[in-house]
């Protein structure tokens, strides 16, 4: 049995308040259009809407983050003998870091 993963909704995404009977939820939607991805709630309205954005902010920077950091350890890799790394604990780091963005 083969399974096809599925791609997600492409971003960018905007937070999104809704005025109505919860004043502390927030909805997290692709720009330009409409359909709710994640609703976000929360203590308090200040709370919810910091944690909406964050998310937000997260999910528009994960490629230009992660392709980055491809970059760097592409880099680091061609410079180890050079001592251009300071530390393999640097190295295994990113490249974890790169593995858990991966998808």
């Amino acid at each position: 049995m083969t399974t096809k993963s599925m791609k997600h909704t492409q971003g960018p995404f905007v937070v999104e308040g809704k005025n109505g009977m919860d004043d502390a939820l927030f909805h997290i939607i692709p720009a330009g259009e409409g359909g709710t991805i994640a609703s976000v709630w929360g203590d308090s309205k200040a709370g919810a809407k910091a944690n909406a954005e964050f998310i937000v902010r997260a999910c528009n920077s994960h490629e230009e983050l992660l392709e980055a950091a491809k970059e760097i350890m592409e880099s680091l890799m061609g410079s180890v003998d050079g001592r251009k790394l300071s530390t393999a604990r640097e190295f295994q780091k990113l490249q974890v870091a790169i593995e858990k963005a991966s998808c």
